[in-house]
């Protein structure tokens, strides 16, 4: 082989390997950006969660607080402070809101004030542009809805801002580094806000805004409610009317009282007794074509026999057994 001959095998050779050189710097280029944004990413989720934790426990230590602090125990201190506080005397309009975090908190003690600055979580854009709409805050459903005629979730809602008793989301809460605290404005220089400088204890390291409901009147829809006797109108069986008597378990509520709009409107037994057979089917021994269902036993002996265990049904003895 001649010497030019050699020196081409070698310019080949050398470039093949600057190629794979040149491949394998890339492939590990492109990996390890892949692999730092997933750690990027994973860094941001477990932050967010620590905020939501921290958020949580400063709540519930608030209400903690406001326990230990009235003391004795008085008509005017025996629940939660509301915010808004209803006028003495009526129903408030949001039932199942006991407060909620809000700027100029003027919760009466022994409650802790909500520490919320003057941003709100729906109308106060931030710099990403991201907003908390009345409808998300409402996905639970526990506000009344504006419009009872869509499957909407937007809540009762009116102006001025905060205006009792309708309802208005949130304001943020600002949590810095020395822990959430009220703040009235951005600031200048190494104690602002947005200063990260490690000895600003100032600095906001993120934000929370809450509301928190009552839950304790709430309905398990899974199984509360029982069928009335029909075809309708009958006489209620002895049996059935003692069942119902006993109360003890979610399934014997009358829902029947329940309102259903606005102007007092309540379910009929009959559509009750549709809902029932539909929702335990076999359980009632159901007969008829949906809608049109109804229980094979006017007695109601099988949906007592599943309530209250008598004769046992199922793994259980009744829904007032503990498995």
């Amino acid at each position: 082989m001649s010497k030019e001959n050699r020196s081409g095998v070698a310019l080949i050779i050398v470039l093949v390997f600057v190629v794979l050189l040149t491949g394998l710097v890339t492939v590990f280029f492109s990996r390890a950006t892949t692999d730092r944004q997933l750690a990027a990413a994973t860094f941001n989720q477990v932050k967010a969660d620590v905020l939501a934790r921290s958020a949580a426990e400063v709540i519930v230590g608030d209400l903690k607080q406001e326990i230990v602090t009235g003391t004795p125990i008085t008509a005017g201190n025996i629940a939660p402070q509301r915010s808004p506080l209803p006028a003495i005397g009526s129903t408030p309009t949001i039932p199942n809101l006991i407060r909620r975090s809000v700027r100029s908190d003027a919760l009466p003690p022994p409650a802790v004030a909500s520490r919320a600055s003057a941003v709100n979580s729906a109308t106060d854009a931030p710099l990403n542009g991201r907003t908390v709409s009345l409808s998300r805050w409402n996905r639970h459903y526990l506000v009344p809805k504006a419009n009872t005629g869509n499957d909407s979730s937007d809540p009762i809602s009116g102006a001025p801002m905060f205006a009792s008793p309708q309802f208005w989301a949130p304001d943020w809460v600002l949590v810095t580094r020395s822990g959430p605290a009220v703040q009235s404005g951005i600031g200048t220089g190494a104690s602002a806000l947005n200063n990260p400088v490690s000895t600003n204890t100032s600095f906001v390291t993120g934000r929370y805004a809450y509301a928190v409901y009552d839950e304790g009147g709430l309905l398990d829809f899974n199984i509360a409610g029982y069928p009335f006797p029909s075809p309708s109108p009958v006489a209620t069986p002895p049996s059935l009317v003692t069942g119902i008597g006993r109360k003890g378990t979610a399934a014997l509520a009358d829902l029947t009282g329940i309102r259903l709009t606005a102007g007092g409107a309540t379910a009929s037994q009959p559509s009750l007794t549709r809902l029932v057979a539909w929702r335990n089917y076999a359980t009632v021994q159901a007969t008829g074509v949906f809608p049109a269902l109804a229980s094979s036993d006017q007695t109601q002996a099988p949906f007592l026999a599943f309530a209250l265990g008598s004769p046992q049904v199922g793994i259980n003895n009744s829904l007032l057994t503990v498995a």
